[in-house]
């Protein structure tokens, strides 16, 4: 079942606005002192960080509004979709790898990107939190589509399922990111390098669309939990894999482009972005799909 083109309209409209006012106009804000450097969050100031949480919120309240009445169930791109442009425009993690020659520098990289992806799940928060003060403030009247998956959830099971669900997410995110941006693992007949920031932005989608989408069908939850496991996940994999015992062999032999896991070389602000957007699509997905079990299958 295709969607109509109002919806599309709408959809498209509402990823302008995100595109055109955080990925663009607030680009100065975020923007690395090096052009060639990566887009990392704690290279911001208090101020800025302020200003770009606020940002978010204020782009909520209009990615609402501008899709009216659907604002509610559309809004929540807005902030992602700004934030895949600084994903896209930001440097590779292997540029600080080439400036982090031994050990303790390289390691020293990781640690500072560990709660990097906090930060952009704040803003991601603060978008969502926009679109529903909106919507308390402008209720709309229109029938939420998702309906036909909310009644089927029982609510007895709500927190357990959703511990299971972000439990879920994290798994099947880590496995398809590590399947699709292919390019970093250690292997003995290859020598691995860096993938670029489109393969890393379709391995997160897939792997995101694929959490999403799950989630919703057989847990009947909404896109959060994989939306929080899209920030959780950098901060796992620099925990498990960014220690002493797995970097140390790479940088004995192997150039300094290359990393041990191709998931450290997704950079926090690469997962939540495109880990939010893929979230929201598979869950869509989901609930399209149930309406259509429900009513055209056979």
């Amino acid at each position: 079942m295709e969607l109509p083109w109002p919806i599309k309209l709408r959809i498209t409209a509402v990823l302008a606005l995100g595109v055109v006012v955080i990925g663009i106009w607030a680009w100065p804000l975020a923007a690395p002192p090096d052009p060639i450097d990566i887009v990392a969050a704690y290279q911001l100031t208090p101020l800025k960080a302020l200003g770009l949480v606020a940002l978010s919120a204020i782009v909520g309240v209009l990615a609402y509004l501008i899709p009216w009445p659907y604002g509610r169930q559309i809004g929540p791109l807005a902030v992602p979709a700004g934030l895949a442009v600084w994903a896209l425009r930001s440097g590779p993690i292997a540029r600080l790898m080439q400036r982090a020659p031994d050990l303790g520098l390289r390691l020293g990289v990781f640690m500072r990107l560990r709660y990097d992806s906090i930060f952009w799940l704040v803003m991601v928060a603060a978008g969502i939190a926009g679109v529903w003060l909106a919507a308390y403030i402008w209720p709309s009247d229109c029938k939420d589509p998702a309906d036909v998956l909310k009644k089927g959830r029982p609510r007895s099971r709500l927190l357990s399922d959703s511990l299971i669900g972000l439990a879920f997410s994290l798994a099947i995110a880590y496995l398809l990111v590590a399947a699709f941006a292919q390019g970093t693992g250690v292997i003995a007949a290859s020598i691995p390098t860096q993938p670029a920031a489109r393969q890393i932005a379709f391995a997160v989608l897939v792997a995101f669309w694929a959490a999403g989408f799950l989630t919703a069908r057989f847990l009947r939850l909404g896109p959060y939990g994989p939306i929080i496991a899209s920030a959780l996940l950098p901060m796992m994999a620099i925990q498990l894999f960014a220690r002493p015992d797995i970097i140390g062999p790479v940088i004995r032999q192997y150039p300094a482009t290359c990393l041990p896991k191709a998931i450290l070389a997704v950079l926090p602000i690469q997962m939540v972005s495109f880990g939010a957007i893929g979230a929201i699509a598979g869950y869509w997905t989901a609930v399209r799909f149930e309406y259509w079990k429900r009513n055209l299958a056979g």
